[in-house]
């Protein structure tokens, strides 16, 4: 007889398909008429964690609908979506730049209005499945995929309400692809691919004189020779690439063949694989389950039988014969963080990675590598209010008129670099060598009036420098002066050093020559697409009129280290055996652990697909052998 564990998942029971919200004709039924007057919370999945909403409803329609709590860094949704909802219901259009924000209070307005209506749907999760995938992502809805496409039998686990996990950007590497080959591009290839590998490792070592680091070139050769295949496979079951052209990346030093896409639609990417699931789901061959916390791994001596999974308010067992972890990175994790000696950092990652699978994995006997190395970016602003979630950023690498400082108040670098791309990885690893990780960051009032006359913004998404008017009125991470040494001395930095500093600067600015660093005025720099774009001004400013200094932190985007895997996806112990049972897809994985110390644009979007079918098909592969 067919066993069932029985999840309670909170969904709307309603006619909500077409309905608009707001006051209806008298002639018109209203949408919720079995909903009494009153206003209710529910929660949803935002892009980066949990939305807590309350809706108020009057005469059986949406009259309002306010966010409550959420971790979301794009203002848009949250600003705009909640009326886009009163205005026209449930089925309102998401607000463009900001999906993962609107569906996240689309899902908690339903699960509000299900709440009030008394309506509960039962998930019968049917036990017996080969494999358990840990984590919706797009790395563990393609290990779904290909898992099931050699015939085994799949249960996936996402602790979220949504699907896709994280996804930054639409940025693909596309070596070998149809999209590639199209454009005349043929001088590329793995042996190509790792040549780019290497020289990016050896620009790491000359900049930093780390040499002593491990990467299995396995992987990043299987990740070569993937590229083509998955690629294609992508763009076959509906993956958006927009205008499919290729390029050098803008923010990374330039690799030496056009390889990288940029501007793809990245919301096509998870909906492409999902749809590609439908007919194992249809046919009972996968079933994917929401709102499921796992909590941990079982383990028959060092076999991996299995997961603990909170269902129904009850940690329950859920026997398998292998798992899969595709749980996503760990930047929300501080002790995780600082094993790579970060001490102050912002996340761009949600919330909700909070890096359990490496613990799991840890614990079952896998080897956690390269976790003393995570790619940062940048410029990130740490407050009290929002704590790890970054917020704020500067815009570093589209503004050559700032200066960087220390501590000290001393410069230490070149601030812009040539503008291609080629110095950001060594501007970037400033701010994991400078104390505490700050770098403070200097800029003028006249230059702060030349971006407002411009229509830029120093802040990312401050178009209205609503963010920027926030940071200077709360004087906890800007500091504003009327000369260098006022804005010093409010930062906590040495004043008389950062005041010569400025003057310094400012005389190598009327010299036209800046003998410390070589800056010079930039007019042009690279865009996505390799060609060279005008300015339009100077890169190489006076500091002017009232000085602000921001401190700044490193902030993290994807985590570099992981669990180390060969290249059927298991995941090995110190000794690099297998872990029995024990499978790795996605960011778990570890940059690092693939490509060494580098950042290759597109590497992580990629990998999510070219991770997955490596678990997939190495799974597919063990559950054979067992039977």
């Amino acid at each position: 007889m067919k066993k069932f564990i029985t999840l309670l998942s909170m969904s709307l029971l309603l006619a909500v398909s077409g309905c608009a919200g707001g006051t209806k004709p008298e002639t018109q039924s209203a949408t919720y008429p079995n909903i009494e007057d009153g206003t209710y919370e529910g929660t949803g999945s935002g892009y980066a964690g949990d939305i807590q909403v309350s809706v108020e409803v009057k005469g059986g329609e949406i009259a309002a609908v306010t966010v409550l709590e959420h971790s979301e860094s794009l203002p848009d949704g949250i600003g705009k979506m909640p009326q886009n909802i009163v205005d026209n219901g449930l089925d309102a259009d998401a607000i463009s730049g900001a999906t993962g924000s609107s569906e996240g209070i689309r899902s908690a307005v339903k699960n509000a209005l299900a709440l009030a209506a008394g309506e509960v749907a039962k998930v019968e999760v049917a036990e017996g499945k080969d494999v358990v995938i840990v984590g919706g992502g797009n790395a563990g809805l393609n290990a779904a995929y290909w898992a099931c496409k050699g015939g085994s039998s799949v249960v996936l686990f996402e602790k979220q309400g949504k699907l896709g996990g994280t996804f930054g950007g639409g940025t693909w590497i596309a070596t070998g692809s149809k999209m590639q080959l199209e454009q005349g591009i043929t001088n590329d290839s793995t042996e190509a691919f790792m040549k780019d590998v290497d020289r990016l490792n050896a620009g790491y070592v000359k900049r930093t004189g780390v040499s002593d680091y491990w990467f299995n070139r396995d992987l990043a050769i299987y990740f070569g020779d993937m590229m083509p295949e998955v690629t294609d496979f992508a763009e076959e079951i509906g993956a958006d690439f927009g205008k499919r052209i290729l390029s050098n990346p803008t923010l990374y030093e330039p690799h030496d063949v056009m390889r990288v896409l940029s501007g793809g639609n990245r919301a096509s990417y998870t909906d492409a694989i999902v749809n590609a699931l439908k007919e194992f789901e249809d046919n009972g061959q996968l079933q994917i389950v929401m709102n499921a916390n796992v909590t941990g791994l079982i383990q028959e001596g060092n076999v991996v039988s299995g997961v603990t999974v909170d269902l129904n308010g009850e940690n329950v067992n859920y026997a398998s014969k292998a798992v899969i972890l595709a749980t996503g990175g760990y930047g929300f994790n501080e002790d995780l963080v600082a094993r790579a000696g970060l001490k102050n950092y912002t996340s761009s990652a949600p919330t909700f990675q909070t890096g359990d699978g490496y613990l799991w994995a840890e614990k079952a006997g896998a080897e956690l590598k390269n976790m003393d190395f995570i790619t940062t970016y940048a410029a990130g602003i740490k407050t009290k209010e929002t704590g790890l979630t970054q917020t704020y950023a500067i815009r570093v690498k589209e503004f050559g008129d700032l200066i960087f400082v220390n501590g000290d108040g001393e410069r230490f670098i070149d601030e812009f670099g040539p503008g291609d791309g080629s110095t950001y990885d060594a501007i970037t690893y400033q701010w994991k060598v400078q104390k505490d990780n700050y770098v403070y960051i200097a800029v003028s009032q006249s230059q702060i009036d030349a971006m407002k006359e411009r229509g830029q913004s120093l802040l990312s998404a401050d178009e209205d420098w609503a963010k920027f008017d926030k940071l200077v009125a709360d004087q906890e991470s800007v500091f504003k002066g009327a000369t260098a040494a006022e804005a010093a001395e409010k930062a906590g930095i040495d004043a008389e050093k950062f005041a010569a500093t400025v003057e310094k600067y400012n005389g190598y600015v009327e010299a036209g020559k800046d003998e410390d660093f070589g800056r010079t005025n930039i007019t042009s720099v690279k865009s996505s697409t390799g060609e060279m774009v005008e300015l339009g001004r100077d890169t190489f400013t006076k500091l002017e009129g009232d000085i602000y200094l921001f401190r700044t932190t490193p902030y993290i985007m994807i985590c570099a280290g992981g669990i180390d895997v060969n290249t059927k996806g298991q995941a090995l112990n110190a000794d690099r055996e297998p872990v029995p049972g024990l499978y790795a897809a996605g960011e778990i994985i570890g940059m690092a652990n693939a490509f060494g110390r580098t950042t290759i644009g597109g590497v992580g979007n990629t990998g999510t697909y070219i991770w997955g079918k490596m678990a997939g098909d190495g799974v597919q592969e063990y559950v054979q052998s067992l039977k």
